[in-house]
């Protein structure tokens, strides 16, 4: 994770677009088809069960979701899965304001 070519990863997402066809194999309908609500239950399934991430919790605030992701693996980390949670939503046609935070707890 360390040494990743973040170009190339980007390049790859936006190809091959993983996260969004596992969402949409797992919903059976294309992400157009989906609700917002839908995309994010599927978002917030796919990183549950990729074990990637310490919690994973969302907020419906009515007018946005609020996606808070946590995990351990470096800040390279967080900018990969970055590409991939961002492009999802890009695909479905939706504004995505994002931040990362290096903040570490002990």
């Amino acid at each position: 994770m360390e040494t990743v070519n973040h170009e190339r990863f980007k390049e790859h997402v936006t190809q091959n677009r993983p996260i969004e066809c596992v969402i949409e194999l797992f919903l059976q309908k294309s992400l157009k088809e989906c609700s917002l609500k839908e995309v994010v239950d599927g978002l917030t399934i796919v990183f549950r069960t990729s074990h990637m991430f310490d919690t994973i919790n969302y907020k419906d605030n009515g007018d946005y979701y609020m996606l808070v992701l946590t995990h351990g693996l470096g800040l390279n980390n967080s900018k990969l899965n970055l590409t991939t949670l961002e492009s999802v939503f890009v695909a479905y046609g939706a504004y995505v304001e994002s931040i990362i935070s290096k903040t570490q707890f002990l």
